[in-house]
Parts: C-alpha cells; sequence; structure tokens
C-alpha cells in the first residue's frame, strides 16, 4: 500500500476525557472585515501561535496572537469550522504537560476556548459538528472516542479494544474510523454511535482503503466518499458495502464540497508535486472538468465556486481562483505569507471564514 509520510501521520497529544473549555480573551479583531486566516505556529515547545489575516482581495489586515501553543496539523487533521467557531488540534508543550488538546476561536469575537485533557493519548483525528466535539485518540493497543457536546455538555468516552485508531468521519452521531488491528495488524472500518454507547466492526479494509485517507471523507446523500489515491471510494452504511470510482490522478487526498459538486484534490504532497482538481458530479459519478496547478497545495477551500489554496514550499503563498464549469480557472489574488522567522515557526494550516 502507498503511504503518506509524516505530513499525513503527525501525532498529536490529546484527550481520553474531555471536560468543558475554558475561555480567554484573544486580540482585537481588525476593523476591516476579514475572509482568510494564516496559522503560522511553532512546531513543538512554547511559542505563540500567530494567526495572519487577509481581506477579500488577499491583503494583509493584521496579525492576532494565540495564547496556544503548537496549534495547527500540517494538513494532517483537517481544521473545522462550526457554529461561528474555528476549532484547531494543539500540541500545547512537549516538555511541560499544559492540558490542552482541541482550541477554538470565535471568528468574529476572538475569544479562545480550550478544552483540557486528564490523561495523555496520541489524538489521531477530531470533528467538530453542530452536535458537538469528537475525539480520537489511541493507548495501550486500544482506540479511545471522546464525545463533548458543545458547548459544555457532559463529556463521553468509549474505549475500543484491540485496534489504534488512523482517522475518523461524523455523520450525526455515528462515528466511522479506520483501525489497525493490534492481532493481524490489518484495517478494518468501525462504528460506533455516541449516543448508544454501541460499536460494531464492520469491514475488512486492508486492501481497500489508504488508512489516512480516512481524514479528509465527506457524506452526501446517506454514504461516505473516502478520498483513496487512484479512485474514490463509496461506503453506504445500509447495504455496509464499499465500492470504487477510477480517478485520472495517482493522488486523491481531499474532497471538497460546494453546493451540488464535489471538487476531489490530487497532490503529491510528499515531494511537492503539482495539484490537480478534479470537479465531480456525485449524481452521474462522473469527473466534469480538470483544473490543474503548478503549485502543491498543502491545504485547499472552496466557497461558492471560488478556490483558495495554501503553498508551503519553497515559498508560503495563499492563492484565490475562480474556477469554471469546464475546467478553465482565473487567478483572482496571491499573497506571500510573511511567516516568522525562527526555525521553529512553520505555517501550520489556513481556513476560509464562512
Amino acid at each position: 500500500m502507498k503511504k503518506h509520510t509524516a505530513l499525513r501521520f503527525l501525532a498529536f497529544f490529546t484527550c481520553l476525557i474531555l471536560f468543558s473549555g475554558c475561555t480567554g480573551k484573544g486580540n482585537q479583531m481588525p476593523n476591516t472585515p476579514y475572509a482568510v486566516g494564516v496559522i503560522d505556529s511553532a512546531n513543538y515547545g512554547r511559542g505563540t501561535t500567530y494567526f495572519h489575516l487577509y481581506d477579500d482581495s488577499l491583503q494583509k489586515l493584521g496579525v492576532l496572537d494565540c495564547p496556544y501553543h503548537a496549534v495547527g496539523s500540517y494538513g494532517s487533521t483537517p481544521l473545522q469550522i462550526t457554529g461561528g467557531k474555528l476549532y484547531e488540534v494543539s500540541l500545547n508543550n512537549l516538555n511541560t504537560y499544559d492540558g490542552c488538546a482541541v482550541v477554538s476561536m470565535d471568528l468574529t469575537s476572538g475569544e479562545w476556548e480550550h478544552y483540557p485533557f486528564e490523561e495523555i493519548a496520541y489524538l489521531q483525528d477530531f470533528r467538530a459538528t453542530e452536535d458537538g466535539l469528537f475525539v480520537i485518540g489511541n493507548l495501550n493497543q486500544s482506540a479511545y472516542l471522546s464525545y463533548q457536546p458543545l458547548p459544555n455538555g457532559t463529556p463521553t468516552t468509549i474505549e475500543i479494544e484491540a485496534t489504534s485508531a488512523t482517522g475518523l468521519s461524523v455523520n450525526g452521531y455515528d462515528v466511522y474510523f479506520t483501525g489497525v488491528d493490534s492481532i493481524d495488524e490489518g484495517s478494518s472500518l468501525y462504528h460506533v454511535n455516541v449516543k448508544e454507547r454501541s460499536q460494531e466492526k464492520l469491514l475488512d479494509v486492508t486492501e481497500l482503503l489508504e488508512e489516512s485517507n480516512f481524514l479528509y471523507t465527506q457524506w452526501h446523500n446517506g454514504e461516505l466518499y473516502i478520498p483513496n489515491f487512484d479512485r474514490i471510494s463509496i461506503y453506504n452504511p445500509d447495504e455496509n458495502k464499499l465500492r470504487h470510482i477510477p480517478l485520472p490522478g495517482e493522488y486523491a487526498c481531499q474532497i471538497l464540497l460546494d453546493q451540488d459538486r464535489m471538487y476531489i484534490v490530487d497532490c503529491d504532497q510528499n515531494n511537492n508535486g503539482e495539484t490537480d482538481i478534479y470537479r465531480y458530479h456525485p449524481d452521474t459519478q462522473e469527473a466534469e472538468a480538470t483544473y490543474h496547478f503548478t503549485e502543491c497545495a498543502m491545504v485547499s477551500h472552496i466557497q461558492n465556486g471560488i478556490l483558495y489554496t495554501l503553498e508551503q514550499d519553497p515559498v508560503t503563498t495563499v492563492r484565490k481562483y475562480e474556477l469554471s464549469p469546464d475546467g478553465a480557472y482565473k487567478k483572482l489574488a496571491e499573497t506571500t505569507v510573511e511567516a516568522k522567522a525562527k526555525a521553529t515557526y512553520r505555517i501550520s494550516d489556513m481556513f476560509v471564514k464562512p
């Protein structure tokens, strides 16, 4: 099986048991409305995280200081926006226990909230939805799924024995994740309902799914769409079956939703490769158009036909494009991010304000 390198498998300290968050006020937001944010964060240890904010034309408006350490996943865990808040993972400080795994920022006020933990585990993935915060991690050959109703509900933790989780997807209160079995080291698809506290092993997917690609999935019409290198894999929960649709490229790694279309990002991020994005119609199950970009898109977002990409190497650059249905596109704006000069810092993520 093909493997992503550390970009896809960065492990983050997180919780087994989540508690209600603690709040704090961040910097004052700029007077001019911002549209895009870029997260500039220390790779490890202590260090202020910086949020570079840009307007709709990618003109820089200012920088916000974040009180938490190493915020952002460097592309390995999807940033979440729900209920007017942005949610991200945080490494904290590797040398001193800091008790923080997931942080959120109010997109309007700049107010911060963090979710501490009592025991240390490696966070593999998380989701923030209107129903709550879902976090999955591993310890002692078991996976632990924590569910916290937002904003301040009582947390629930469920242990799934004899497996190590690699990525999750949430549909209501149903959580699906891929896990590496501790006995035979094969990969399986699991289902957990956090309300009923039920769990089941669904399918052996050892030869069917690349485990890291489960990080960037999408639900459509009750089915789970999974980017899977040279194909899209689609899981139907009612039938408990997995089918596959071939794609032109080899490195499908992310699925974006925009109105009634999907956009599949195809990029060899390990080798700083160029990027193809397929405009995909889920009803006809056909790729209608291909957009080719010379940059390597570490992170991509799309809203109403407007695509935003973040390139990390050789120079951190944010670009904004208008996409046409036939595969043509027009670059609307571009900016170079003035990141911190310290060697321990690195651009870790980008977000687009809804």
